[in-house]
């Protein structure tokens, strides 16, 4: 990244997720937390016992990005807590994997938590349709999300599983007013604020191009490399919703990932004006099933497998 794009980049200021989520975790009883852990940066053995750790002192309400596989090694009723006996739980009830590989051995156990996969490559859908609990994706358009939707949920059935048991959640870029000419306007704003220089930065990344070599004035060349970023829109509270019933009641998604244009006042538009509008047209629950991020999502606990 060029030197005049790096001072005024949000990415040097990025943070660990363990550690981020770990503070969040603080601030909320109910909401799940999700992180992107790569087995490629780092050992199997190590990310999992941070997320084991993470789920336990956020009382269940870790999820992990993955690419790997999960095994549950826990009984429901392992966990006595018995003050008078002082036994925390029955040693009977654990089921350990016992694994031995070249470079280490671990007898476990793991208790796993919900599993999340950003992809919807051929290689990631069926790794999705196996192994996850919910899928984020971009397709390009209505038409689009619904050939996606199909295609994994038929997956997840010839893999033996409930087709429930995998959420699918597209991205959804919103900018959030009362009218739509007022959020376009707003759009407009925040664009404006873009340095040159972090927005020809931010432009060579999606196509892998260097954007620099191209002429600000005219339009793209079209033989760059294409992309599967998601498009962007801009709606009223009540548009969104509207299109949300729409979506949802089409089986085209099971929820949305909300993506934002800008933290962490965005977040105050979501809970102030979206969720509430959401509400009261019954689209969004006003009380949680459970306690943990797998209640939130529908799911049971899935059976031992040793």
């Amino acid at each position: 990244m060029p030197v005049e794009a790096l001072k005024r980049s949000h990415t040097v200021t990025s943070f660990e997720p363990f550690t981020l989520l770990s503070a969040l975790s603080m601030g909320t009883e109910k909401i799940g937390l999700a992180a992107t852990a790569s087995t490629t940066y780092d050992k199997p053995y190590h990310i999992a016992r941070r997320f084991a750790s993470f789920d336990h002192l956020s009382n269940g309400h870790a999820a992990w990005n993955i690419i790997t596989t999960r095994n549950p090694d826990f009984a429901d009723d392992v966990f006595i807590r018995d003050q008078k006996s002082g036994m925390y739980f029955d040693p009977e009830k654990m089921h350990v994997l016992d694994h031995k590989g070249d470079d280490l051995k671990v007898k476990g156990p793991l208790n796993m938590r919900a599993l999340f996969k950003a992809s919807q490559s051929e290689p990631g859908r069926q790794l999705a349709a196996k192994t996850a609990k919910a899928v984020f994706c971009s397709p390009l358009d209505l038409e689009a999300a619904k050939v996606l939707y199909v295609d994994i949920k038929g997956r997840v059935v010839a893999a033996g599983r409930d087709q429930n048991h995998l959420k699918i959640l597209p991205a959804a870029f919103i900018v959030i007013r009362d009218t739509v000419k007022e959020a376009r306007e707003n759009r407009l704003k925040l664009d404006s604020l873009v340095h040159y220089d972090s927005a020809l930065a931010s432009l060579s990344i999606a196509p892998g191009t260097e954007a620099s070599d191209f002429d600000p004035d005219s339009p793209l060349p079209t033989d760059i490399p294409r992309t599967n970023a998601s498009k962007t829109s801009q709606a009223s509270v009540i548009k969104f919703a509207k299109q949300e019933k729409l979506i949802l009641a089409k089986e085209v998604a099971d929820g949305f990932t909300v993506i934002l244009l800008f933290l962490p006042q965005g977040l105050d538009d979501v809970a102030d004006w979206l969720v509430p509008e959401l509400q009261r047209r019954g689209l969004f629950r006003k009380e949680y099933e459970g306690t943990t991020l797998r209640e939130h999502l529908g799911l049971p606990r899935p059976k031992n497998l040793l």
